[in-house]
């Protein structure tokens, strides 16, 4: 039995609102002796493993890193399990769980409901320990049901990154067209309107509040710009916070030489290689409308104080 095995499992979960870095934040903690970057693992089953893209490019039924995880979390014939598996997820952790989940009287009746896909969760989790080799393992997948799921698990070692960022600066990137890769051609994310991004940051803040409060598991806020401008003292305090030993820094003056991750799920950007600079990203002070700045700040003031930000 392998050193993975007979340990708990740590993992580095990232919580929080889409667009806030949490890509470009998992893949560099990836590339840390020791830590593997899975990317949004909650949305693995989604597309069967013959339909998703690997970060390192290749179907995931063809990336050597998920074929074997997989063949140890599913079995010989993973394929067509992943459907059950998607309902077995959609049944227990979804984003309107959060509440069910966070309360306390109603949380043994979630675990007892979500037996199966508890199993199956643990196993996956355990199938990435054994085939990387690694310590830690990163999830981004930030939906706070998931997040109180994992911490229901006694075999895994949950850590919290809520990460936060200005929401004028998430809503002025949703308003971007980013390409994909997927098997019928390369497709488009879909915009969000500044109404609909501002209520998604809320929702998803508020969520990631409720599961740092009631996970009952240790938890460290990173704003997303100070990460873009100071990576490496970030990512240290990250490294302290995951108990791990400080490594040596992977910038030279904020630019990071990113390597292949074999992530199943996220931002585009997770398939970048290559020097990638990492800068705070101010483009929406000057470029965004100023009535769609206006309307994100009244609906997202509250927040945006507690973070830290001007409104």
């Amino acid at each position: 039995m392998s050193r993975t095995s007979l340990a708990r499992i740590k993992v580095l979960y990232i919580a929080g609102a889409g667009r806030s870095g949490s890509t470009v934040l998992g893949n560099l903690l990836g590339q840390l002796d020791g830590f593997f970057s899975c990317g949004e693992l909650y949305n693995i089953y989604r597309t069967p493993p013959d339909q998703r893209y690997c970060g390192c490019g290749k179907l995931l039924s063809a990336c050597e890193i998920w074929d074997a995880i997989l063949r140890r979390a599913l079995g010989e014939d993973y394929i067509p399990q992943t459907a059950h598996a998607l309902r077995l997820r959609n049944a227990a952790a979804r984003s309107r769980h959060a509440l069910l989940w966070a309360a306390p009287f109603l949380r043994s009746r979630m675990v007892q409901g979500a037996h199966e896909y508890l199993a199956l969760t643990r196993q996956l989790y355990r199938s990435i320990a054994d085939v990387t080799g690694a310590r830690v393992i990163v999830d981004s997948s930030k939906v706070s049901s998931y997040g109180q799921l994992l911490a229901q698990l006694p075999e895994v070692d949950l850590r919290l990154i809520f990460l936060v960022r200005d929401a004028r600066a998430v809503a002025y990137s949703w308003q971007r067209k980013k390409p994909k890769p997927s098997p019928q051609g390369q497709i488009h994310i879909r915009p969000a309107s500044p109404l609909r991004a501002a209520l998604s940051w809320v929702g998803h803040n508020l969520a990631a509040e409720l599961l740092v409060r009631s996970a009952g598991v240790p938890s460290l806020r990173v704003q997303y710009e100070q990460f873009a401008m100071s990576p490496c003292q970030v990512i240290e305090r990250i490294i302290q916070f995951a108990n791990e030993p400080v490594q040596a820094s992977l910038l030279d003056d904020n630019i990071v030489a990113m390597k292949v991750h074999h992530t199943v799920g996220g931002n585009p950007d997770r398939f970048r290689t290559g020097p990638v600079a990492l800068r705070p990203d101010d483009e929406w002070r000057l470029k965004m409308r100023p009535f769609d700045r206006a309307l994100v700040t009244l609906l997202t003031w509250p927040l945006l104080l507690r973070y830290g930000y001007r409104p």
